[in-house]
């Protein structure tokens, strides 16, 4: 087999567990929220920022493989590869076809589960929004932004001791 072929499909593999990394990462990021364990929380965020770079260099890697291959191969080097698969042998066409099929698939449940979590976090600190008005009401109202999103905007300046006393 074409040591290149051979590269592509072991970073692919790489890719994949890195992947299935991320998603066991974020199933503890979402147990850290709904549990409300801040430190845990915490470290999932940090836990995932170090496994989206490499998961960065990983593609990097890939992507050189995949250009120099299709060079090698008599294609443009910008070549996407699955475009590049008829011209390898049919037993890496099928392991190669496979590795993306499952890297794609275990990508859009990340995806999925990150705007899931996304949306546990932003609920999260609505309610501590609301218990801190509710804490020192007059302190802080929402404002909508022309792009739609919610910003605060403090309406008093008063003093906690003021509010409180």
């Amino acid at each position: 087999m074409n040591p290149l072929i051979e590269k592509i499909t072991d970073l692919l593999r790489k890719e994949l567990q890195l992947y299935g990394a991320m998603m066991a990462e974020l199933e503890k990021q979402q147990d850290s929220v709904v549990t409300r364990q801040v430190e845990a929380l915490l470290m999932t965020v940090d836990d995932l920022n170090h496994l989206a770079a490499e998961a960065v260099t990983l593609r990097r890697s890939r992507d050189e493989a995949r250009s120099q291959l299709a060079t090698e191969l008599g294609h443009p080097s910008d070549i996407p590869l699955t475009e590049l698969l008829p011209a390898l042998p049919e037993s890496s066409q099928i392991q190669i076809q496979a590795l993306i099929q499952e890297n794609n698939n275990v990508l859009r449940r990340a995806s999925r589960r990150t705007v899931q979590n996304h949306m546990l976090l932003s609920r999260s600190i609505e309610l501590m929004e609301e218990f801190i008005s509710t804490l020192l009401p007059g302190q802080t109202t929402k404002v909508y932004g022309g792009d739609g999103r919610t910003y605060k905007n403090n309406t008093a300046n008063r003093s906690t001791l003021e509010v409180v006393g």
